[in-house]
C-alpha cells in the first residue's frame, strides 16, 4: 500500500457526516424564512394591485360620477363587474361606500364623503382603501 505523506490524510466519514448535520441544521433554519418572504411577497403583490385598483377607481370618480343623490346611491349601491383578478389569479372586490345614513342636503353645493375599497373576493378585510370628497349639485 502506498504510503500517505503528512498532512494529506483526506476527509473520513466523520468529517462527511458532521458537514451533512451542519448543512441540514442550517436548511432546518432557513426554510422558515424563506417561506416567510415568499407569503409576505404574495400579499404584497395583492395590496399593489389593490392599491392600483383604487387609484383608478377613485380617478373615476373624480371624473365620472353623477353628482346628484340618487344617481350617487345607484352607483354605490352597484356590484356588477367589480371583481377583478390579478396577474396571478387571485380575484380581487371592489366596494363602494357613501356616509350611511346617507341624507341628500338640502342645500347644495354639497359634498359627500366617498370611499373605495378593495379585498379579496369573499373577505372583508381591507387590502387598499381610498377616499374622496364629491361635489353634489342636485337631488336629482
Amino acid at each position: 500500500m502506498k504510503r500517505l505523506l503528512q498532512g494529506e490524510e483526506g476527509l473520513g466519514l466523520i468529517d462527511v457526516l458532521v458537514a451533512m448535520v451542519l448543512l441540514g441544521i442550517l436548511a432546518v433554519a432557513i426554510i422558515p424564512a424563506l417561506t416567510l418572504a415568499m407569503r409576505v411577497a404574495s400579499n404584497n403583490v395583492d395590496v399593489a394591485s389593490a392599491s392600483q385598483i383604487v387609484d383608478q377607481e377613485l380617478d373615476k370618480a373624480r371624473a365620472h360620477l353623477p353628482t346628484n343623490c340618487a344617481a350617487l346611491q345607484y352607483y354605490a349601491s352597484e356590484t356588477i363587474g367589480l371583481n377583478e383578478a390579478d396577474p396571478r389569479g387571485t380575484v380581487l372586490s371592489t366596494h363602494y361606500e357613501i356616509e350611511q345614513p346617507f341624507v341628500c342636503p338640502t342645500i347644495f353645493p354639497a359634498t359627500v364623503h366617498f370611499v373605495v375599497w378593495v379585498g379579496k373576493e369573499g373577505s372583508s378585510e381591507h387590502l387598499a382603501e381610498g377616499s374622496v370628497e364629491l361635489q353634489l349639485t342636485s337631488a336629482s
